[in-house]
Formats: structure tokens, sequence, C-alpha cells
């Protein structure tokens, strides 16, 4: 097909060699002297095998949130937001909490972002896991769904800044009512799959009958309540859900400073039976489920052995809810620690750095980011009645192995889960205090490790990249159970890029705007010996949630010409008077003791705006936060 690469011949024979251009992000700093924290621009000038040059620098600690020295206000680097959110129950809660206080209110405050199997594993062992761990769970899984959620995200999305701060009261609004029923009846909230929710009925009191029964109500209690969820007069929010029991497992992976854990098992496996078969206001029941339910509920029967759970004949008592988990007193300093630490593992950083930072509540927002979904296979892991140790080793390698590419080219892992799609990991470039100008470019550089390394690894994997505006922010109830999620139509098609690739399609696939984004960052670079990254046209896709095919491209490294190319130097748009005039000012504001913010509003790509930036603090900083 064709494509949107540029060949060797495109490029410029250099007149002498530059070190590459590994865009560095925007440094966020207020130090008057940046060389005092061992802070420099980290350019290799050695030439790149044809193994590596896609493995940009690593991003500095420097690209983290800070905050003036006499300021209460973040000092945000990356996209500029279009609002944060003031109003929300989730903004009060962490705004509440603040960053100061012990270890242990940080624990108290951080629970909501855990699942209630890691809480109860940390009350007996607050110690950071060090190894991948598996263990069987017996109970009923409760997978709820909502419909016309990223058709909400784009109605509030076109109100600017106020339409933030109000889809984040309807979504929270909204969760906070599902979780408040989920709760009652007993269930966990394993994980914010996008717009869904798989929730856990353990059995705690010993039978499986008992724990799909209450999973049942508790899913006919959501249909009757709260679908439709009225918001607009044009959009109203729909709740399906699929309904499995059974032996899972909980499998516990992680590298890189970074730990996920999901749910596994025949359980899981069958969702992928009995939710497509789900419908608006429907709980549908897998085989097994509908065994344990037959005998207390009416049902009508659908394809492969699943029934849609129509009316509960015999109805439980409504169960005392469980009491919410806290962090056992600990008797020295230490414990807390320890598990404040153990807590951090389980969160996206993103999330983290705020939150610890006492900037929790400003986390809702819009930006424009590139995502990525990685579908993994491992033979013998999804439905396994058993997990043995080689294929737990093999999850752990695999996981490890993305944690470690996805965090040295300063991307921002999401989630990593089995659902009813299968085992999936998702990442994103330009979040919050992750944006670096080149992020659908540094995307596919993940993805194409990706794609080369998880095979060595015994992990089959498709991978799909969409970028766009998308919603960020905390989804959820303070109280009970909240994630850090992405939501949008650019997320939904990543997903279903993922889900194309590999079978009639390239094993990776990426949205047109990223290819377009990627080529642009990579026009004139640098060429040593090494490779650049060529998007070839692939057959366009048809996906739900879109009228029209989708056109979409196929990344693939492309060996060069070794003679070395480079690129001009990126110059900004200012008068030389115009730079001793702003370092006059700031340096007068220095000498009278006053400190201060630059903020630069946005402009056109490749304006300067980085540059500029790392101007100031190259002249010295002057006590000013760029």
């Amino acid at each position: 097909g064709g494509s949107m690469g540029c060949g060797a011949s495109s490029v410029r024979e250099p007149t002498e060699l530059e070190p590459p251009d590994a865009t560095p992000p925007l440094r966020n700093l207020y130090t008057k002297a940046p060389a005092e924290l061992g802070l420099t621009n980290s350019f290799s000038s050695s030439p790149l095998d044809s193994e590596t040059v896609l493995e940009t620098p690593a991003v500095p600690d420097n690209s983290q949130i800070v905050s003036a020295p006499n300021s209460s206000e973040p000092a945000l680097g990356g996209a500029r937001s279009e609002q944060v959110v003031l109003n929300d129950p989730l903004f009060r809660h962490f705004a509440r909490s603040g960053s100061g206080g012990s270890a242990r209110k940080k624990c108290v405050m951080l629970c909501p972002f855990l699942t209630g199997r890691v809480l109860r594993r940390f009350g007996d062992h607050p110690e950071p896991l060090e190894q991948p761990t598996c263990t069987p769970i017996e109970g009923a899984i409760l997978f709820v769904d909502v419909s016309n959620f990223t058709r909400l995200s784009e109605h509030f999305a076109t109100l600017g800044s106020q339409g933030i701060e109000q889809f984040c009261d309807v979504i929270n609004s909204f969760f906070s009512e599902i979780l408040s029923i989920i709760h009652t009846w007993g269930g966990d909230v394993d994980c914010f799959a996008g717009d869904a929710m798989m929730c856990l009925f353990d059995q705690r009191d010993g039978s499986a009958v008992l724990a799909v029964r209450r999973a049942a109500q508790c899913g006919m209690e959501l249909n009757r309540k709260l679908s439709p969820y009225r918001v607009t007069d044009s959009v109203s929010l729909q709740i399906h859900s699929a309904l499995a029991v059974g032996s899972m497992f909980s499998i516990d992976v992680g590298g890189s400073g970074q730990r996920a854990t999901f749910l596994t098992g025949e359980p899981v496996a069958s969702l992928k039976i009995s939710h497509p078969q789900s419908q608006s206001e429907e709980c549908v029941a897998s085989p097994a489920a509908w065994a344990l339910l037959k005998d207390y509920c009416t049902g009508t029967q659908r394809e492969e052995g699943c029934v849609n759970v129509e009316s509960v004949d015999v109805p439980l008592p409504e169960p005392e809810a469980a009491k919410r988990w806290e962090p056992p007193q600990a008797e020295d300093l230490q414990s807390d620690f320890l598990l404040q630490e153990a807590f951090r593992e389980y969160m996206p950083s993103v999330a983290w750095e705020r939150v610890e930072a006492g900037f929790g509540g400003w986390l809702g927002e819009h930006r424009s980011v590139s995502v990525t979904f990685v579908n993994m296979v491992v033979q013998g892991l999804e439905g396994a009645s058993n997990v043995p140790p080689d294929i737990l080793q093999v999850v752990q390698s695999g996981v490890s192995t993305a944690l470690e590419h996805i965090h040295r080219l300063g991307g921002a892992v999401r989630q990593i889960t089995m659902d009813d799609k299968g085992l999936v990991l998702i990442y994103a470039f330009g979040m919050p205090g992750r944006s670096y100008g080149d992020d659908a470019m540094r995307s596919v550089q993940v993805a194409l490790l990706l794609a080369r390394d998880l095979p060595k690894r015994g992990i089959a994997c498709c991978i799909g990249t969409a970028t766009g505006q998308v919603f960020c922010g905390l989804v959820g109830s303070a109280e009970i159970r909240c994630e850090y999620a992405l939501i949008g139509d650019t997320v939904n098609l990543a997903a279903r890029l993922a889900g194309k690739a590999g079978k009639d399609y390239p094993q990776l696939l990426v949205c047109e705007t990223t290819a377009k984004a990627a080529r642009k960052c990579q026009i004139g670079a640098l060429q040593v010996g090494g490779t650049r990254v060529r998007f070839a046209e692939a057959p366009a896709v048809t996906v739900k949630g879109k009228s029209q095919p989708v056109p979409v491209y196929s990344p693939e490294r492309v060996v060069v010409d070794t003679r070395a190319r480079v690129r001009r130097r990126d110059r900004f748009m200012i008068r030389q008077a115009d730079q001793r005039t702003v370092l006059e000012t700031f340096a007068q504001y220095d000498s009278r003791g006053f400190g201060g913010t630059v903020l630069l509003e946005s402009s056109e790509s490749g304006m300067g705006k980085r540059e500029f930036v790392n101007f100031l603090i190259d002249s010295g900083g002057l006590g000013v936060v760029v």
C-alpha cells in the first residue's frame, strides 16, 4: 500500500554532525541553577544500532509535578488542560486530605484506589511484594457495562471549561450510585474497564450459590434503579451486565516500581460469551451461573447456554454492607511507610504524584493524548483451571518488560487487567506531567518495542494506538472505590484497533492522526546507521461507533543509509533584544525577592515553546517556575 513515511532520499545531507534530538520533556524547575541538581540535556552522541534507536533516553525526574515556593498551585508541564474541577466530590476529598499528615493517613486516603482483595492481603502483610503471586479465589463476577459514556464525554467537551466540571459531576454522581448498590450487596469493584466495571462477589459465607445470587440481585437492582439514567435531553446512560461464577485466580505481577493485579479463570473467560448477548437493562448469566440460579430466578434462553435473568423469584434479604477496610494501627512508623509504598505501586504514577503533592483533586481535564491498547495472549492463562509457576513467570516477564519500555520513554501505564477482551495493557503519552510534544511518536516507539520483545518472552500481542482528545481524571466514589481513568472516543478507537490487529490486519495498527503526528516528529531527524519508522497504509477498518471505515496505518522500522543525517537545531522565534528584556525583567524580580510563575499560553506546534523554556532555565532559572 501507500506510505506516510519518508524515504532516506528525502533527508537533506548534513554539513556537520549533531547529536540526536531526544525531544527532552518540558522542565518544571524553580531552581536558579539546574546544574546543581545534576540536570542536563542528556543527548547521546554515539551511533545507535538498529535494535536500540527507538529507545529514546529516560525521562528525568524533573518531569514530575512541582510547586512554586510561595504558591499553593501546582506547576504543571505538558499540554495545557482546559479546566480543573473544583466542585467534584473526589476533588473535595483529596483537597481536604492535602499532602501533609502521617503515612497512615495517606494510606486511608488511598484505599479507594485499590481492590478489596489487595487491601485484605495488605492487612496481613504490609510489605511490598517482590515476586509474582497467584492466589485462588472462589466467587461470582458481575460485569457492569455502561452505554453512551463516550457520547456523553463528547457532549460536555463541546461546552469548554464548564463542561469538564459538569462531566465530572455527572459521572461521579452516577458511579457513586452504582458503587453504593454494589457495596450494599457485598461486591467489590475489581477494576474499571473503560466505561465498564468488573465486580467480584467472593464466597465470604462459603457458598457459591449465595455469591451468585447476591451478584444477580445486584445486577437487577442496577437495571431497575439506574437504567436509563437521563443526563441531558439527548443523552441517557444505559446499563447492561453479564454474570459468571466459579474458581478464579488473583494474579499479581509487576516491575519498575509499579505492580498490577487482575483476575483470571473460567468465569472471566466466559464473559466473552455472555457479555455480547446482554442488551440494555439486561443481566445475562453464563451457563455455570444459571445452573445455580435457576431454582431462584426466571430467565429467557439465549445462545450457547446463556440465560437472560428477567426476575428474582426467591430474593435474598439485603445484606449488611461490608465495612470499609482501613489499615491497622501500626506499632511503628516503618510499617506505615511500608504500607504507603506498597499502595503506591498499584496506582498510576500520574495519580500518585498529584495526590502525594496535595493536588489529588486537580485531576479532571480534557487533553490530547496518545492511547495504546496491547492485547496479550499467554497460552494456558485465559480460562485456566490452574496457573502453574512457568505461566506465571511468563506473565511476570512480559509485564515487567512492558513497564520498563513505557517508563523509560516517559509514558504512563493506565491499567493492566483481564476482562472480556482478555489480558490487556493500556498505556498513554500526553497525560499530566507526561506530555513531550512528540507523544504520538513515543507511543509508536513503545509499541514497536513491545511487538519485538513480547513474543521473545512467550506472549503474542496485538496493538492499537489512537491520538485525540480524552477526558483524564478520577471516576468513582472517594468513599468506596475510584480509579484514574481515560474516557473518550479516542480510547475506544485504540481498543478497537487492537481488537482488529493481527487477524486480517498487521499486528500493530495506528489511526491516521497518530501516523501524521508521529511522521511530523521525525521529519529531518538524525539517522546514524539506525532506523526510522515508516507508516504503511493498511485497508480501512470498520469499527463499532463509526459510520464510515477508519483509515489505519501499520508502523514498521526501516533501515536507512548509514551516512549521518541531521536535523537543524530548533530555534525559538524571539529576537535577541527581547531575550535580554525577558532576562532583565526576571533578574529585577529576583533581586527584589519576588518569586513567580511563567505561563506559556498554547500556540501552534513548532513555535518554540519548549526551546524558550529551556533557554530560561539554561540562563540560570532566576527564581521562576516555568
